[in-house]
Protein backbone atom coordinates (compact mmCIF):
# COMPACT_ATOMS: atom_id res chain seq x y z
CA UNK A 1 0.00 0.00 0.00
CA UNK A 2 1.50 3.40 -1.09
CA UNK A 3 1.91 6.17 1.76
CA UNK A 4 -0.07 9.34 1.30
CA UNK A 5 3.11 12.06 0.78
CA UNK A 6 2.51 14.84 2.62
CA UNK A 7 0.71 17.57 2.17
CA UNK A 8 2.64 21.12 2.30
CA UNK A 9 0.39 23.79 3.31
CA UNK A 10 0.81 27.65 1.48
CA UNK A 11 1.14 30.20 3.99
CA UNK A 12 -1.97 32.25 4.34
CA UNK A 13 -1.35 35.05 2.26
CA UNK A 14 -3.00 39.13 2.70
CA UNK A 15 -5.58 39.34 -0.26
CA UNK A 16 -6.42 43.36 1.26
CA UNK A 17 -4.74 46.06 -0.29
CA UNK A 18 -1.08 45.73 -1.03
CA UNK A 19 1.42 47.95 -0.32
CA UNK A 20 4.43 47.02 -2.46
CA UNK A 21 8.22 46.89 -1.03
CA UNK A 22 10.28 48.95 -3.64
CA UNK A 23 13.14 46.45 -4.11
CA UNK A 24 15.60 49.22 -5.58
CA UNK A 25 18.66 46.66 -5.47
CA UNK A 26 19.12 43.91 -7.87
CA UNK A 27 20.26 40.26 -6.98
CA UNK A 28 23.82 40.93 -7.21
CA UNK A 29 23.01 43.68 -4.05
CA UNK A 30 21.05 40.35 -2.25
CA UNK A 31 24.28 38.48 -2.96
CA UNK A 32 26.46 40.60 -1.38
CA UNK A 33 24.24 41.22 1.35
CA UNK A 34 24.24 37.61 2.06
CA UNK A 35 27.90 37.47 1.75
CA UNK A 36 28.33 40.15 4.63
CA UNK A 37 25.61 39.08 6.80
CA UNK A 38 26.91 35.48 7.15
CA UNK A 39 30.82 36.81 6.77
CA UNK A 40 31.02 34.46 3.76
CA UNK A 41 34.55 34.85 1.93
CA UNK A 42 33.42 36.18 -1.70
CA UNK A 43 36.09 34.21 -3.06
CA UNK A 44 34.68 30.61 -1.61
CA UNK A 45 31.27 31.02 -1.39
CA UNK A 46 29.38 27.98 0.35
CA UNK A 47 26.98 27.66 -2.80
CA UNK A 48 24.36 25.48 -0.62
CA UNK A 49 23.83 28.14 1.97
CA UNK A 50 23.53 30.87 0.13
CA UNK A 51 21.75 29.53 -2.38
CA UNK A 52 18.60 28.13 0.32
CA UNK A 53 18.70 31.83 1.29
CA UNK A 54 18.45 33.50 -1.69
CA UNK A 55 15.48 31.14 -2.32
CA UNK A 56 14.32 31.81 1.27
CA UNK A 57 14.26 36.15 0.49
CA UNK A 58 12.86 35.41 -2.93
CA UNK A 59 9.93 33.23 -1.53
CA UNK A 60 9.67 36.47 1.48
CA UNK A 61 9.19 39.30 -1.43
CA UNK A 62 6.59 37.20 -3.20
CA UNK A 63 4.47 37.16 0.23
CA UNK A 64 4.47 40.32 0.75
CA UNK A 65 3.72 40.99 -3.03
CA UNK A 66 7.35 42.82 -3.20
CA UNK A 67 8.10 44.99 -7.13
CA UNK A 68 11.14 43.25 -7.83
CA UNK A 69 12.71 42.61 -11.51
CA UNK A 70 13.11 39.15 -12.76
CA UNK A 71 16.61 39.20 -12.50
CA UNK A 72 16.01 37.51 -9.02
CA UNK A 73 14.74 34.50 -10.57
CA UNK A 74 16.89 34.09 -13.62
CA UNK A 75 19.75 34.37 -10.81
CA UNK A 76 17.99 31.85 -8.27
CA UNK A 77 18.10 29.26 -11.39
CA UNK A 78 21.97 30.28 -11.81
CA UNK A 79 22.34 29.41 -8.34
CA UNK A 80 20.77 26.13 -8.51
CA UNK A 81 22.29 25.45 -11.57
CA UNK A 82 25.99 25.53 -9.93
CA UNK A 83 24.93 24.00 -6.67
CA UNK A 84 23.74 21.05 -8.98
CA UNK A 85 27.48 20.79 -11.40
CA UNK A 86 29.03 20.74 -7.99
CA UNK A 87 27.25 17.82 -7.09
CA UNK A 88 27.63 15.89 -9.78
CA UNK A 89 30.73 13.11 -9.23
CA UNK A 90 33.48 14.89 -11.09
CA UNK A 91 33.81 11.76 -13.52
CA UNK A 92 30.91 12.78 -14.68
CA UNK A 93 30.83 16.43 -14.04
CA UNK A 94 33.97 15.59 -17.22
CA UNK A 95 31.68 14.73 -19.75
CA UNK A 96 29.18 17.73 -19.18
CA UNK A 97 29.01 20.25 -21.97
CA UNK A 98 28.00 22.61 -19.80
CA UNK A 99 30.21 22.83 -17.64
CA UNK A 100 33.55 25.01 -18.50
CA UNK A 101 37.41 24.28 -19.13
CA UNK A 102 38.53 20.89 -16.90
CA UNK A 103 38.92 21.65 -13.60
CA UNK A 104 36.93 25.12 -13.68
CA UNK A 105 35.32 25.72 -10.71
CA UNK A 106 31.51 26.44 -11.46
CA UNK A 107 31.39 29.35 -9.04
CA UNK A 108 34.06 31.11 -10.77
CA UNK A 109 31.97 32.86 -13.39
CA UNK A 110 29.80 34.42 -10.42
CA UNK A 111 32.50 35.14 -8.36
CA UNK A 112 33.85 37.39 -10.69
CA UNK A 113 30.71 39.02 -11.63
CA UNK A 114 30.38 39.92 -7.82
CA UNK A 115 33.61 41.24 -7.42
CA UNK A 116 33.12 43.25 -9.84
CA UNK A 117 29.82 44.89 -8.99
CA UNK A 118 31.46 45.27 -5.62
CA UNK A 119 34.36 47.37 -7.16
CA UNK A 120 31.39 49.29 -8.35
CA UNK A 121 29.24 49.86 -5.44
CA UNK A 122 32.53 50.89 -3.51
CA UNK A 123 33.04 53.62 -6.21
CA UNK A 124 29.17 54.70 -6.33
CA UNK A 125 28.92 54.97 -2.43
CA UNK A 126 32.09 57.56 -2.63
CA UNK A 127 30.49 59.32 -5.12
CA UNK A 128 27.57 59.64 -3.34
CA UNK A 129 28.93 60.51 0.06
CA UNK A 130 30.74 63.67 -2.10
CA UNK A 131 27.46 64.58 -3.06
CA UNK A 132 26.22 64.99 -0.16
CA UNK A 133 28.75 67.14 1.23
CA UNK A 134 28.45 69.37 -1.36
CA UNK A 135 24.34 68.76 -0.62
CA UNK A 136 24.36 69.73 3.15
CA UNK A 137 26.82 72.84 2.41
CA UNK A 138 23.86 74.03 -0.06
CA UNK A 139 21.15 73.40 1.89
CA UNK A 140 23.14 75.09 5.02
CA UNK A 141 23.51 78.26 2.77
CA UNK A 142 19.78 78.27 1.76
CA UNK A 143 18.20 77.67 4.56
CA UNK A 144 17.58 81.33 5.49
CA UNK A 145 15.27 80.91 2.20
CA UNK A 146 13.38 78.62 3.26
CA UNK A 147 10.78 77.62 5.58
CA UNK A 148 11.50 73.70 5.46
CA UNK A 149 11.95 71.19 3.40
CA UNK A 150 9.20 70.21 0.15
CA UNK A 151 9.22 66.19 -0.33
CA UNK A 152 7.42 64.72 -2.82
CA UNK A 153 6.19 60.71 -2.01
CA UNK A 154 8.74 59.01 -3.58
CA UNK A 155 11.66 61.69 -2.32
CA UNK A 156 10.62 61.21 0.93
CA UNK A 157 10.12 57.41 1.06
CA UNK A 158 13.91 57.37 -0.48
CA UNK A 159 15.50 59.18 2.04
CA UNK A 160 13.94 57.59 4.68
CA UNK A 161 15.25 54.23 3.82
CA UNK A 162 18.79 56.15 2.76
CA UNK A 163 20.27 54.35 5.62
CA UNK A 164 18.39 51.20 5.42
CA UNK A 165 18.05 48.72 3.09
CA UNK A 166 14.94 46.72 1.74
CA UNK A 167 17.21 43.47 2.16
CA UNK A 168 16.83 44.77 5.90
CA UNK A 169 13.50 45.58 5.92
CA UNK A 170 12.74 41.38 5.12
CA UNK A 171 15.89 40.48 7.27
CA UNK A 172 14.01 42.06 10.15
CA UNK A 173 10.57 40.21 8.69
CA UNK A 174 12.32 36.84 8.40
CA UNK A 175 13.45 37.38 11.71
CA UNK A 176 10.51 37.39 13.33
CA UNK A 177 8.87 34.92 11.30
CA UNK A 178 11.48 32.77 11.97
CA UNK A 179 11.23 33.01 15.56
CA UNK A 180 7.32 32.20 15.60
CA UNK A 181 7.84 29.12 13.59
CA UNK A 182 9.82 28.08 16.73
CA UNK A 183 6.59 29.11 19.02
CA UNK A 184 4.80 26.68 20.76
CA UNK A 185 1.60 26.76 18.81
CA UNK A 186 -0.81 29.30 20.44
CA UNK A 187 -4.56 28.12 20.72
CA UNK A 188 -5.91 31.82 20.41
CA UNK A 189 -8.75 31.89 17.63
CA UNK A 190 -9.50 34.92 15.97
CA UNK A 191 -9.62 36.68 12.70
CA UNK A 192 -6.66 38.07 11.41
CA UNK A 193 -6.44 42.42 12.16
CA UNK A 194 -7.05 43.96 9.12
CA UNK A 195 -4.42 46.30 7.50
CA UNK A 196 -6.45 49.82 8.55
CA UNK A 197 -6.55 48.42 12.46
CA UNK A 198 -3.06 47.45 12.34
CA UNK A 199 -2.12 51.08 11.25
CA UNK A 200 -4.45 52.36 14.31
CA UNK A 201 -3.23 50.24 16.76
CA UNK A 202 1.06 50.62 15.59
CA UNK A 203 0.77 54.56 15.47
CA UNK A 204 -0.95 54.60 18.54
CA UNK A 205 1.71 52.68 19.87
CA UNK A 206 4.57 54.66 18.36
CA UNK A 207 2.29 58.20 19.48
CA UNK A 208 2.70 56.48 23.51
CA UNK A 209 6.80 55.60 23.10
CA UNK A 210 8.11 57.29 20.03
CA UNK A 211 10.10 54.25 19.45
CA UNK A 212 9.83 50.84 19.20
CA UNK A 213 11.26 48.24 17.46
CA UNK A 214 9.86 45.85 14.88
CA UNK A 215 9.82 42.97 16.49
CA UNK A 216 8.43 44.54 19.70
CA UNK A 217 5.13 45.36 17.25
CA UNK A 218 5.01 41.67 16.34
CA UNK A 219 4.57 41.07 19.52
CA UNK A 220 0.65 40.52 19.89
CA UNK A 221 0.79 38.39 16.68
CA UNK A 222 -0.68 35.28 16.55
CA UNK A 223 -0.37 34.01 12.94
CA UNK A 224 2.23 34.25 10.22
CA UNK A 225 -0.27 36.53 8.17
CA UNK A 226 -0.36 38.79 11.05
CA UNK A 227 3.29 39.52 10.97
CA UNK A 228 2.94 39.99 7.82
CA UNK A 229 0.26 42.47 8.13
CA UNK A 230 1.83 44.29 10.22
CA UNK A 231 4.91 43.96 7.80
CA UNK A 232 2.41 46.02 5.25
CA UNK A 233 1.90 48.71 7.77
CA UNK A 234 4.96 49.69 8.35
CA UNK A 235 5.67 50.30 5.08
CA UNK A 236 2.44 52.13 4.94
CA UNK A 237 3.92 54.57 7.53
CA UNK A 238 6.99 54.64 5.69
CA UNK A 239 5.37 55.62 2.83
CA UNK A 240 3.28 58.28 4.25
CA UNK A 241 6.18 60.08 5.87
CA UNK A 242 5.18 58.95 9.50
CA UNK A 243 8.29 57.37 10.96
CA UNK A 244 11.57 56.88 10.20
CA UNK A 245 13.55 53.40 10.36
CA UNK A 246 16.76 52.99 11.15
CA UNK A 247 19.22 49.99 12.49
CA UNK A 248 21.83 50.92 15.51
CA UNK A 249 24.29 49.19 13.51
CA UNK A 250 24.74 46.48 10.51
CA UNK A 251 22.44 43.83 10.16
CA UNK A 252 20.82 45.03 13.46
CA UNK A 253 17.07 45.25 14.20
CA UNK A 254 14.95 48.08 12.98
CA UNK A 255 13.96 50.40 14.85
CA UNK A 256 10.90 52.43 13.76
CA UNK A 257 10.75 56.03 14.85
CA UNK A 258 7.98 58.03 15.06
CA UNK A 259 8.18 61.80 13.71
Amino acid sequence: MLESQPVVKEPERFTGHKIALPIFEGPLDLLLYLIRAHKYDICDIPIRQITGQFVEYLALMREVEADYAGDFLVTAATLMQIKARMLLPKSQSENEEVLDEEGADPRAELVERLLEYQRIQEAADELKLKRETRADLFARSESAHKSGPQFDAEIAEALLLSDVSSFDLLSALRRVLTRFEERPVALVQREPFSLPERLKSVSARLYHTGEITFEGLCDDCYSRLEIVITFLAMLELIKRGRVRVRQLTLFDEIYLERL
